[in-house]
């Protein structure tokens, strides 16, 4: 037998263990990179849950919790070759999770957009068309439009705090509208009729009549036929 076959006989009962470690160094490696995307990922978890409890988003979300416990759980204790894989699995599952629910609480807020903050032009426009109320039917714009500029951003990140920002505007613009509107009987059912194109003389109460005089709102609407 030549030196160089007699070489590597020797080296055989090294091989295996070479290859484990080689298999454990590219595992290593694997966590490591999956530990640098860790906390990104777990930024984004907390986002969607802020924006979750924030847009009162209906849907269950344990199994989001349960694969960010096992993948928290299996990063922390993964020792071994297959405890590293079953690690990076767990986290490959997460991320996935974190994708589909993360789109299913963009659209959920893209839906309330359209439903709760869109109105808001239009009623916001006859508002300001009311001399005592055109600041406050200026912000309601404002408001919607902000709104539906969010729609394109899809980041959970930096959706959270104008999402967090805007339903606190939103609640205090449909406060002082009820207090300036609301106060008066009819007065509300009035504009939102006029605001629908669906108004009539029928709506025009002594009392609607007595608050537009009030606010010098008398001459910025008109009868139609």
């Amino acid at each position: 037998m030549s030196d160089t076959l007699l070489d590597l006989q020797a080296l055989i009962p090294d091989l295996a263990p070479a290859v484990e470690r080689r298999e454990l160094g590219d595992r290593l490696t694997i966590i490591t990179n999956t530990l640098r995307e860790f906390p990104g990922e777990i930024e984004r978890l907390d986002a969607l849950l802020d924006i979750a409890a924030l847009t009162k988003f209906a849907a269950d979300l344990a199994e989001l919790r349960d694969d960010a416990a096992d993948a928290a759980e299996a990063l922390k204790t993964a020792q071994k070759s297959d405890e590293l894989r079953e690690a990076k699995d767990a986290f490959e599952a997460l991320r996935k999770t974190l994708a589909r629910v993360g789109r299913q609480v963009t659209e959920h807020w893209r839906s309330i957009v359209e439903r709760e903050f869109r109105p808001l032009i239009a009623f916001g426009m006859l508002l300001e068309r009311v001399d005592n109320l055109a600041d406050l039917g200026r912000r309601m714009q404002s408001c919607a439009h902000e709104a539906l500029a969010s729609k394109q951003n899809n980041r959970l990140s930096d959706l959270r705090p104008i999402v967090r920002r805007l339903m606190l505007e939103a609640e205090r613009l449909h406060t002082e509208r009820a207090a300036s509107v609301g106060a008066i009987p009819g007065v509300g059912d009035f504009l939102s009729a006029v605001g629908d194109q669906r108004a009539t003389l029928a709506l025009v109460t002594p009392a609607v009549l007595d608050w537009l005089k009030e606010n010098g709102a008398l001459e910025n609407f008109k009868v139609s036929a």
